[in-house]
């Protein structure tokens, strides 16, 4: 199974103040609850600005939310995910998080790499995301969190957008979601 872990210069970023070890090292034994090691399957719906991405593992027992990501006694980082990993092209939800961020660290970072037509990006955390260029044709933009994302020269051609937004969102003139 493949799990993630989104770190900010090495700590957790959303929420707890834990350093990781170095790649394949354990970290310390905890109570799989709150205070676990979180991992997530979906690292997209985590993403922030300058965050890095990992390949990692987790020792049960751990405690799950029913959705994308579990707290485990213990985690380890397998591999640094970047745009020379392998199995890259089989998940479009990582390339969006590796372009966003390479675009964070340096605006104009080429993203040429990246192919998210048709890519289901729905449910993403891309708030501040810079992703002029990006090929988003066809891709499935619902629940899309976009709040300050520079999308100038995006091909949206055949994107998904929801019509009947959620609570607390209303579509701008051009039918993308903001907060109100």
């Amino acid at each position: 199974m493949m799990l993630f872990k989104v770190l900010l210069a090495g700590e957790s970023c959303h929420g707890g103040d834990r350093e990781y070890p170095p790649a394949g090292e354990w970290t310390r034994a905890t109570e799989p609850c709150c205070a676990g090691w979180h991992l997530t399957s979906d690292p997209l719906r985590w993403w922030m600005p300058r965050a890095e991405l990992w390949l990692a593992e987790g020792k049960l027992p751990m405690h799950g939310d029913g959705e994308d990501r579990a707290a485990f006694s213990r985690v380890r980082l397998v591999e640094q995910i970047t745009k020379d990993w392998p199995y890259l092209v089989m998940f479009p939800r990582v390339q969006c998080f590796l372009a966003a961020s390479a675009r964070s660290f340096d605006p104009k970072a080429d993203i040429d790499w990246v192919n998210l037509t048709r890519a289901y990006l729905a449910g993403a955390n891309l708030a501040g995301a810079y992703l002029m260029g990006a090929n988003l044709a066809g891709a499935n933009l619902a629940e899309v969190y976009l709040a300050e994302v520079y999308l100038a020269g995006a091909d949206l051609a055949g994107a998904y957008r929801p019509i009947d937004p959620p609570d607390g969102w209303i579509p701008d003139k051009n039918g993308y979601l903001k907060a109100t």
